[in-house]
C-alpha cells in the first residue's frame, strides 16, 4: 500500500476523534437541528419496521457520514492548499480577478 495513503488515512481518522471535532459536531447548529430531525424521523420509522432493518438503516446512515467526513476533509486539506498557493502569488491573484472581471463584461456586450 501507498505510505502516503496509509498516513492520510489514519490522520482523517484522527481528526475526527479529536475534542474539537466533537465540540463542533456538539455545538453547530446546523448539525443539531439535523440530528434531530433524523433523530424523530427513526423513531417514527423504527415503530413501522423490524428491529434488524432498523440497525441496517443506522449502519447505512452512519456509513453515509464517514463517507461525507472524508470527502469534506480532503476538500478541506485541497482548499487550505490552493490558499498557501495563491497566497504566494498576489500580483497573480489580482491579474486573474481582473482577466475574469474582463470576460464577465465581454460576455454580457457579445
Amino acid at each position: 500500500m501507498d505510505k502516503n495513503m496509509e498516513i492520510i488515512s489514519q490522520l482523517m481518522a484522527t481528526i475526527t476523534q479529536t475534542n474539537e471535532w466533537f465540540r463542533i459536531c456538539n455545538e453547530d447548529p446546523q448539525i443539531q437541528r439535523a440530528s434531530q430531525g433524523l433523530q424523530l424521523t427513526m423513531a417514527r420509522v423504527s415503530a413501522l419496521v423490524p428491529e434488524d432493518i432498523m440497525g441496517e438503516l443506522w449502519d447505512a446512515l452512519c456509513n453515509l457520514e464517514e463517507a461525507q467526513e472524508s470527502a469534506a476533509i480532503l476538500y478541506g486539506i485541497r482548499v487550505a492548499g490552493a490558499i498557501r498557493d495563491v497566497a504566494t502569488r498576489p500580483a497573480d491573484l489580482s491579474h486573474y480577478v481582473i482577466d475574469r472581471a474582463a470576460q464577465g463584461r465581454m460576455g454580457q456586450n457579445g
